[in-house]
């Protein structure tokens, strides 16, 4: 199998353990123990060993073969796993060849597997040397062992601050918060390195004076009076995430020492962030738009029906783009109209499962649904196979299974999902449109198809919202223009009291006794409103 590690990316602010470390990569404990002696450097000498994320991915790259690069006097590379190698030295057996060059052969301290290179007969003379005289592979090359001025730090991170007693910290943090998301456990532990970066000291020496140094520079981003933008929403959710880890970090027996009040310097007042501009409502696809782009898709190949079909299933069910791309054949009920939301494997937002009904405006796409399931199942496609397989899987118009698996598997992000809204967005000549985008454009027509309170209420929770205060209050939001537009509309139109307008709808289904005060009174409005609108002269 190869070993390239090159789908395996670990987070450069995190730190790992030793299992982590393992598991991350697949490797054996020896193996760890190897890459230790070839440059990977824990974040100290302390127990338990632990590795920063940074240091991990400066070592994966320095031990990956780069094209044209040189390999130094000891090192080999191994084609199993792709990868450059130092191996035991009581391992290697140098052959010469008629003429002074030679094969040296060694074994691949990771996979055993035989690896050589080809060498002049200088190089073999000094390879000699170095097996006779117990000298150190790693060391023996005349350009010296690569030396990195700072654990764990990388080229694009090279100015953030470093503390080994910070890591070890942040690595118990990591321990305490690993019961949330992912991507939540990710957000928190940026939140964590910026304030780490800000203050560019060791957590237990934090003062009031740190913390308070950091609230301000989070309102000066707010209010855009630095050159670090931040919205108001980002502010608030940094100052929450950065105030629990100070609540947390109080308490930490290493940090006895430090001010108890440090949490409550980070507290942002309501009304100083009062005066920072509202985020312009996100822009959506009209009714047209929408129709134009399903219209205008590609369907020549079965990849570019798959995106069609992508397009579809979101404006049919409003999916988030993290669940279309995990959505199986299966989920999809095409006699009943529903996509069932499981989160054992669907990825919805706070892994709630729920099962959501076609909405009206996706009923004219929902052939296009019913053509890509039974083409797909014509194919050979399982139930548990994806709805939407990755590219790999779709060749020549045919569905293609890896040898290794069962099953197709679903995208492991959204990243694709987004691709193929702006391969469609260009097709149909409509500026880019994201998967989300699609979510307000079904909010902004809800109340064209929701006359009552229970229709408003299931339309809100078809959507995935819990509460229709979270369908108004984040979607479709009205502009300050259309804002505006609605007022002067009211201000030049005479409305009728409520009371009235039922009396003149009496009066035109002839609900009302001639002659009545009633009658009287409603057939006056009625000649009004014939000659407010030029039915009748006014005289």
């Amino acid at each position: 199998m190869s070993r390239s590690y090159r789908g395996i990316r670990p987070k450069a602010k995190f730190v790992y353990s030793r299992a982590e470390v393992e598991n991350l990569f697949g490797i054996s404990k020896n193996t760890l123990t190897n890459w230790k002696k070839l440059g990977l450097r824990p974040v100290d000498d302390l127990s338990p060993t632990i590795f920063g994320g940074a240091e991990l991915i400066r070592f994966i790259e320095s031990i990956r073969p780069k094209p044209g690069q040189k390999k130094r006097l000891g090192e080999f590379e191994c084609y199993t796993c792709k990868i450059r190698v130092f191996p035991d030295a009581n391992t290697i057996i140098v052959e010469r060849e008629v003429g002074g060059f030679g094969w040296a052969r060694c074994q691949c301290p990771h996979c055993h597997r035989t690896c050589q290179k080809l060498m002049s007969a200088t190089d073999c003379d000094r390879l000699d040397d170095c097996l006779n005289h117990n000298t150190s592979l790693y060391c023996s090359d005349e350009e010296g062992v690569e030396i990195v001025a700072d654990i764990g730090k990388i080229a694009a991170d090279c100015d953030a601050y470093y503390n080994a007693r910070n890591e070890r910290i942040v690595f118990e943090y990591l321990v305490r918060i690993r019961g949330n998301r992912p991507r939540t456990v990710e957000a928190i532990i940026n939140a964590v390195r910026d304030l780490e970066a800000f203050v560019r000291k060791p957590f237990n020496s934090f003062t009031v004076d740190d913390v308070g140094r950091y609230r301000d520079h989070l309102i000066d981003a707010c209010l855009h009076r630095s050159e670090t933008a931040m919205s108001r929403s980002t502010v608030r959710h940094r100052e929450s995430t950065v105030g629990k880890f100070l609540e947390w970090l109080v308490i930490h027996p290493d940090c006895t020492k430090i001010d108890k009040r440090l949490p409550e310097y980070i507290i942002i007042s309501r009304g100083t962030t009062g005066t920072a501009l509202e985020p312009q409502p996100k822009p959506f696809m009209s009714v047209d738009e929408i129709a134009r782009l399903v219209k205008c898709a590609p369907h020549l190949s079965l990849a570019q029906r798959r995106d069609r079909a992508i397009i579809a299933l979101t404006i049919a069910f409003g999916t988030r783009s993290n669940t279309t791309a995990s959505v199986l054949l299966r989920d999809l009920n095409l006699t009943e109209l529903t996509l069932s939301m499981d989160s054992s494997h669907v990825r919805t937002k706070a892994s709630k499962s729920y099962v959501a009904a076609a909405f009206p405006d996706g009923a004219p796409f929902m052939q296009i649904l019913k053509d890509w399931k039974c083409e797909l199942e014509s194919l050979g496609a399982l139930p548990d196979d994806a709805l939407f397989p990755p590219d790999q899987n779709l060749v020549r118009n045919k569905l293609i299974r890896d040898k290794s698996a069962t099953l197709i598997k679903p995208w492991k992000t959204d990243a694709s999902i987004r691709q193929a809204f702006a391969r469609l967005c260009i097709a149909a000549g409509l500026p880019y449109f994201n998967p989300h985008s699609v979510k307000h454009f079904l909010k902004s027509r809800k109340e064209f198809h929701c006359k009552t309170n229970e229709e408003r209420k299931a339309y809100s929770m078809n959507l995935g919202h819990k509460t229709e205060q979270v369908t108004e209050t984040n979607y479709a939001k009205m502009t300050n223009i259309q804002q505006t537009q609605v007022m002067a509309r009211l201000n030049n139109q005479d409305r009728l009291p409520e009371k009235d307008t039922e009396l003149l709808l009496a009066y035109h289904e002839h609900r009302l006794t001639q002659g009545s005060a009633d009658f009287n009174r409603a057939k006056e409005l009625s000649i009004k409103r014939m000659q407010r609108n030029g039915i009748i002269s006014a005289d």
